[in-house]
């Protein structure tokens, strides 16, 4: 996580491990998802509760539009709570696929791991390595254009 004031982003590869995790761990079962439900606000002492709400809402809403995840319906106050949530094939193909940060783990795996650490640096690194791995946001996100292939 960058150093100072946390972006949007920062929040997102917590919010987007933290969601992918339970789902991984509930499949084949939908769960509901409900922003009072987790300890955000325990990661993130420092942060407006509110904007941590609206910003993981917005994270429900963009794995659902990358097809990552299948929502039945949305409800609450500013649609803070989403019903009957489970992993996609698309979703689930991901999280069960081996990981290089531990070895003989799948994503899914690794990725409940690193949630047990999410409040320090390294946790939210060992986070954000994953999540972006998870989205092809690794070392190499050139474009075969690009690369020449």
């Amino acid at each position: 996580m960058a150093r100072g004031i946390p972006r949007n982003i920062d929040y997102f590869h917590v919010f987007a491990a933290d969601i992918m995790v339970r789902l991984y761990s509930a499949f084949p079962v939908p769960e509901d998802l409900d922003f009072e439900a987790f300890d955000f606000e325990g990661i993130f002492p420092d942060e407006d509760r509110d904007r941590l709400a609206k910003i993981w809402a917005h994270s429900v809403r963009w794995l659902r539009s990358e097809g990552i995840i299948r929502v039945d319906a949305a409800a609450g106050d500013g649609d803070d709570q989403f019903l009957g949530v489970v992993l996609t094939e698309k979703g689930f193909r991901i999280l069960n696929r081996p990981t290089d940060l531990h070895a003989n783990l799948k994503l899914g795996e690794s990725l409940a791991i690193s949630m047990n650490d999410p409040v320090t640096e390294t946790g939210r690194n060992h986070i954000r390595e994953q999540v972006d791995e998870i989205f092809g946001g690794g070392d190499d996100t050139r474009t075969s254009d690009e690369t020449g292939n």
